[in-house]
């Protein structure tokens, strides 16, 4: 019985600590967020471009565009804002 409540006692803890840990942790920047503008990914999506979906994985950006030209999926780098690939369309 002793060692059930010593371990709960140390439950309760380890996760008053991770709260804590977790409200304590890196702030935001204050003001607005930066924007990149890629004239590379502006000329490849064109004026009659529309977002269709995007997904985020591992700091990458896989855009789905259709355009006149037909359906096109852009993987972009977030960090860098460069296009690693482009598949589909003309």
């Amino acid at each position: 019985m002793i060692v059930m409540g010593v371990l709960i006692v140390i439950g309760f803890f380890v996760v008053v600590g991770t709260i804590v840990n977790r409200m304590g942790g890196e702030e935001m920047p204050e003001g607005p967020a930066s924007v990149v503008s890629r004239p590379e990914i502006a000329a490849l999506l064109g004026p009659d471009a529309e977002v269709v979906s995007a997904q985020t994985d591992s700091g990458r950006l896989a855009l789905t565009v259709k355009t006149p030209e037909g359906i096109r999926v852009l993987l972009i780098d977030m960090r860098s804002g460069q296009i690693i690939s482009v598949v589909g369309g003309s």
